[in-house]
């Protein structure tokens, strides 16, 4: 399991809006990064507005998926 972190800055939003954050997990990076994506642009600082330009940091992860049979 592949585990997505986009950590946004929007120049143009005010004060505590600047920073936004997503979070996404999926089978592969392309699944993690659209959930992290459909997140980030869910969050409530950040509906209904247009962009011109925001700076990323993208982390990815590997999550080891644990299973039932150990316990």
């Amino acid at each position: 399991m592949k585990v997505v972190t986009l950590e946004c800055m929007f120049p143009e939003l005010k004060g505590a809006r600047y920073s936004q954050q997503g979070r996404g997990r999926g089978s592969n990076v392309k699944a993690a990064f659209a959930a992290a994506g459909r997140d980030l642009f869910k969050q409530p600082g950040l509906k209904a507005q247009r962009y011109t330009g925001f700076t990323a940091t993208v982390t990815v992860a590997t999550v080891k998926e644990e299973t039932s049979e150990g316990l």
